[in-house]
């Protein structure tokens, strides 16, 4: 399998390639473009993890000449030097860049396809759908600046026709709300609060199904304005919940902080330094914030985006934290007896809010 992606951007002139060739580069930061900055460029990194050949062909202007560079690289080549990129005379009609990415690594097709056929999972139509909740913060915080920007998606198989499919700025839904929370820190050792808070804002998107074909509805925690841990089911927690709309509905919930922008991992596909909870009883933890704390604050809040209005969800939930209350030892200080009772609530041997709705719950 191979990917490509080319654009019509300025190309990969000096500026751009030795950011490129810089691991933590701040190139971004310094760009008058609000919605882009605080970037390390940690993305290309990705392409390692994924494929074993990257090749790159760019045309850019420089002065009032146009220049074309190239690179191609494939494994066990250790490093990509600026050496390593080959200059030639271009023409303006190409200034633009495409990247191309081949030899897909086992190790990552079998984390990726759970044996689904790439065919599918890499067609037009699916990927569509992907990159409109991947950069869908993105695109719409760059909304402005973009004007009628297009994707288009192209798929071949040797097997099927080409499929082609697009994505454009009218394809863009509008946040239905962007509630803001603040979660206070607590001491590493101790667990006592310190007065000092994090913000957090959910973006909510609630898209009619019969408009917004989507394959499922997703809640994540982001760093830089894309979904890096997929927290659905803790919220829908059925599969036929997460994959079907709810109440005739999909729901996109994107959770932001600049705290999550620091403690993603390099792999973007997690973070580090977060414990369940605080105390660790680790002595040499200096975590001040945990996913306990962070649930505390927003799970009320994203279980009221993602409830259809016809569910009596104050009951539900309310007769559920009360069983689990019920059950939580009473050495617990109330912030962990409440903390037990979001376990029990989410738990997967716990009943779901259909069950109980439905009455199958005893």
């Amino acid at each position: 399998m191979a990917v490509s992606c080319k654009d019509n951007g300025c190309g990969l002139g000096d500026d751009q390639l030795k950011a490129f060739l810089t691991k933590d580069t701040s190139y971004k930061d310094d760009l008058p473009i609000s919605g882009i900055g605080q970037c390390k460029g940690a993305g290309r990194i990705q392409y390692f993890h994924h494929f074993a050949a990257l090749s790159i062909d760019s045309t850019f202007r420089q002065g009032t000449d146009i220049v074309r560079r190239q690179m191609h690289y494939s494994e066990p080549q250790k490093q990509i030097d600026y050496d390593d990129f080959k200059s030639s005379v271009g023409n303006e009609g190409d200034i633009g860049t495409l990247i191309q990415l081949e030899q897909f690594k086992d190790t990552a097709r079998s984390r990726i396809a759970h044996g689904e056929t790439l065919s599918h999972l890499f067609s037009a139509p699916i990927l569509k759908k992907q990159m409109l909740v991947a950069f869908l913060q993105r695109l719409v915080g760059l909304e402005s600046r973009l004007g009628d920007f297009e994707f288009e998606f192209l798929t071949s198989h040797w097997k099927s026709e080409d499929q082609v499919e697009t994505l454009k700025r009218s394809d863009l839904p509008t946040v239905t709300a962007a509630p803001v929370v603040q979660v206070e820190e607590r001491d590493p050792h101790s667990g006592d609060t310190l007065g000092t808070f994090q913000t957090f804002k959910l973006s909510h998107y609630q898209l009619d199904a019969a408009v917004y074909d989507l394959p499922k509805s997703a809640i994540a925690f982001c760093a830089k304005s894309s979904p890096v841990k997929n927290i659905t089911a803790r919220y829908l927690r059925t599969r036929t919940e997460q994959n079907n709309p709810v109440g005739g509905f999909h729901h996109i919930v994107l959770i932001e902080s600049d705290f999550l922008d620091g403690h993603v991992n390099e792999q973007r596909d997690d973070f580090d330094n977060i414990p369940e909870d605080i105390p660790t009883g680790d002595m040499f933890s200096d975590a001040k914030l945990s996913y306990g704390s962070i649930h505390e604050a927003i799970d009320p809040i994203i279980d009221a985006m993602v409830t259809p209005a016809d569910w009596k969800k104050e009951d539900i939930v309310l007769i559920r934290i009360r069983t689990a209350r019920q059950v939580a030892p009473s050495s617990l200080p109330g912030h962990a007896r409440y903390r037990w009772a979001r376990y029990l609530l989410h738990n997967p041997l716990y009943p779901s809010k259909g069950d109980i709705i439905k009455g199958r719950a005893g």
